[in-house]
């Protein structure tokens, strides 16, 4: 029954026909309301050319296609990280840029070196993580990918080595799923805009809660969790990169989908629909 009524909740967030003005812009500096811990990280990946992994008629001196078709397909974050997060958001603009991987027996190391050179960012391995998981960096990576997004390339890569990746102390780290779990990170949601007319944000946490890997959800500190911040009318995410992701995809579709009832509604009042 509670499922059915967050649904219910949820639908009705969609629908109201009232939306909130965006406030993205004037969202005041928040602090971390979780005391997120730091991690030192373990081993740094020198960049390191492999003309192996570009494709042979794209010139060198071409810069990497962005991937535009879906502009807004992610809902803006504040990140809450130590000092500046440009390093952050340059991670991350390049985990959406499309790639082509062609690797044959390439050892992983000279892998991770490799997409470190090509897109400019710092990738580490976390080699005791590794190692204490049976995985060697000499362990060889054949895997040939084209036209997808360099985040989903990397998650389909690290797969097969029961690996996975997560952005932390503003470096891109290859380690364990146990580990990734375990770095816990902050981000902001302004969500004035999602709001319904009555202005209850707990409408969007339950949403989050019922939608996005529900099972990890809890109050207590040191865990993930979600609040609503009444005065700055944002959501307060403690989480996982990849739940990060999932979150942002969620926003942003339910906000697509208020637009469009929004719009409908407009036309509406004005007579354009019978």
């Amino acid at each position: 029954m509670r499922r059915l009524a967050v649904i219910t909740m949820g639908l009705f967030l969609i629908s109201a026909g009232q939306l909130r003005a965006q406030a993205t812009n004037d969202l005041p500096p928040a602090r971390d309301p979780f005391a997120p811990s730091t991690n030192a990280a373990n081993e740094a990946a020198p960049p390191r050319g492999n003309p192996h992994a570009r494709p042979k008629d794209e010139p060198a001196d071409q810069p990497r296609k962005q991937v535009t078709s879906q502009p807004d397909d992610l809902f803006p974050s504040v990140l809450v990280v130590s000092g500046s997060s440009a390093a952050h958001r340059r991670i991350e603009a390049a985990l959406n840029a499309e790639v082509t991987f062609d690797y044959l027996d390439h050892r992983l190391k000279d892998v991770v070196e490799d997409i470190s050179f090509n897109h400019n960012i710092p990738i580490l391995i976390d080699t005791k993580a590794l190692e204490e998981f049976g995985i060697d960096t000499g362990t060889p990576i054949t895997r040939s990918l084209k036209g997808i997004r360099l985040r989903s390339a990397l998650r389909l890569m690290l797969r097969e080595l029961q690996l996975t990746y997560v952005i932390r102390d503003e470096v891109l780290q290859v380690t364990t799923p146990e580990v990734a779990a375990s770095a816990l990170a902050t981000r902001f949601y302004c969500v004035a805009e999602l709001l319904p007319p009555n202005g209850d944000g707990q409408v969007l946490v339950e949403l989050i809660k019922t939608f996005v890997a529900p099972d990890t959800w809890c109050g207590s500190a040191g865990v993930p969790s979600v609040v609503y911040i009444e005065h700055l009318e944002s959501l307060a995410v403690r989480q996982t990169e990849e739940v990060f992701h999932e979150i942002e995809v969620l926003l942003a579709t339910t906000k697509r989908l208020a637009e469009k009832q929004q719009r409908r509604q407009a036309e509406m009042v004005g007579g354009t629909l019978p």
